[in-house]
């Protein structure tokens, strides 16, 4: 879990708990968390979650409306927004004018808690392939330079890790190997 103002690389399997990892620090930081999920589906999914928490949560995504988007931006341009997490797909973060206005009105009020990064593997060279914006959250790093950062990622062999560091730009960050990826429901059968 988070426990200061460091950046952070977590390499743990699918259902070991990354999220917890970022959401809990979260909710109990004082601004907002962005994370930059690839899938819909995986953010309609927690965003669900922790809506029946009551958590105050908002995703940004191609299959909004124009007035569900409209709302969302307008809360994150108040002088205190009511969202604490904000999921949102790197291809938007990368391509809306009204987020960058968005994001950049939180710098000036230093409302950003974290980013997050989840399925960090598609920053590394081979993933980027897939999924190019997610390249373009290095210049993001950049640019706030002063918020932590937090790379999340099942899939990390040793010199993905390295890229996945490299590429965004992480200042000395905290690794944590919290579990195997040791599934003992799993098993190979081979005839």
């Amino acid at each position: 879990m988070l426990t200061g103002k460091q950046d952070v690389f977590i390499s743990m399997p699918t259902g070991a708990g990354k999220s917890l990892c970022y959401q809990l620090p979260a909710i109990l930081a004082s601004g907002i968390t962005i994370i930059f999920s690839p899938l819909i589906a995986l953010i309609q999914d927690q965003v669900h979650h922790l809506k029946k928490l009551r958590i105050p949560v908002e995703t940004l995504n191609s299959r909004l409306s124009s007035s569900e988007r409209k709302r969302i931006l307008e809360d994150l341009r108040r002088l205190k927004p009511n969202t604490k997490l904000l999921y949102i797909t790197p291809e938007l973060a990368a391509k809306s004018p009204g987020f960058a206005k968005a994001l950049e009105s939180l710098k000036k009020r230093e409302l950003v808690s974290y980013f997050v990064v989840d399925e960090a593997h598609c920053v590394s060279e081979w993933g980027h392939d897939f999924r190019p914006d997610y390249l373009k959250l290095g210049h993001l790093r950049k640019q706030f330079d002063k918020v932590p950062w937090v790379a999340c990622t099942a899939t990390a062999t040793p010199h993905v890790q390295r890229d996945i560091l490299e590429q965004l730009g992480l200042h000395k960050p905290v690794i944590i190997f919290k579990t195997k990826c040791h599934r003992p429901n799993i098993f190979y059968d081979v005839r």
